[in-house]
């Protein structure tokens, strides 16, 4: 066995007990090694995304393709790498790359799945391509219809999206309630979308009501905007959220 071999060897059993950054530590080693070897690289950018460490992914990411642009030398190949620094490119708030990224990913069956499409579905979102981010939380539903991630951004597109061949209403309602029921009715962003689906069917009593619930359940620092809402709803008035306000409110690094 190489010395190469033997780093990586002892890199890959870093992952399988979940030590990451000793896994980066071994990889980094072999890169000593061979510096020009494009599988090291996917390696290292791979494991950095595990470890949320989104810029240096990136980084080892580009230079893995720089040096070889079929990504042969990894499981996944080139798909695989593209998925890897989409998902950095949209913590790193690139959103429009990271759509491009895994746009290319998701064609490669092996990478399609609902953690891929779900997170394309959130970068068209952020950019505005509002019926492509919808169609992309519905394959997402398809490929894992227990999660409840995408019917909640579903009914957030269908109610508040500025795109009227999007919204549906009574759509966004029947999904929020469905939703809503599964949590007991407790959790206040939820919650805030339950009461824009029924503001945009015209039922503003029954908005009204629910979003005096988010204000009491929501957090303080966004207490001031749930309440702008509330009053929206007070006037009559459905709610439309364009994307610039999106990414001004939306936290891709938030966990949990």
């Amino acid at each position: 066995m190489s010395d190469v071999e033997h780093f990586i060897a002892l890199g890959h059993q870093a992952i399988a007990d979940s030590a990451f950054d000793e896994a980066v530590r071994h990889y980094d080693s072999a890169i000593r090694v061979e510096s020009r070897n494009p599988g090291l690289h996917a390696l290292r950018g791979r494991t950095l995304v595990y470890l949320r460490r989104w810029k240096q992914a990136r980084r080892a990411l580009n230079r893995s393709l720089k040096l070889d642009p079929t990504g042969a030398w990894i499981e996944g190949g080139r798909p695989g790498i593209v998925r890897d620094r989409g998902t950095a490119e949209f913590h790193l708030r690139r959103y429009e790359r990271a759509c491009r990224d895994l746009s290319e990913a998701k064609v490669d069956q092996r990478q399609d799945d609902w953690s891929l499409r779900y997170v394309l579905g959130n970068a068209l979102l952020l950019v505005g391509r509002d019926a492509e981010a919808l169609a992309e939380f519905e394959a997402a539903r398809a490929h894992d219809p227990s999660m409840y991630q995408a019917p909640i951004q579903m009914a957030y597109l269908l109610s508040c999206s500025p795109d009227p061949r999007v919204r549906d209403g009574q759509r966004a309602r029947e999904l929020a309630l469905d939703v809503t029921g599964s949590q007991d009715g407790e959790d206040w962003a939820t919650l805030t979308i339950l009461a824009a689906a029924h503001a945009e069917c015209g039922d503003f009593e029954e908005a009204t009501r629910v979003a005096e619930r988010v204000v009491e359940l929501a957090p303080e620092r966004r207490r001031k905007d749930r309440i702008h809402r509330l009053q929206q709803y007070q006037r009559g008035e459905a709610s439309r959220i364009d994307a610039r306000a999106r990414r001004k409110s939306y936290d891709p690094n938030a966990q949990g």
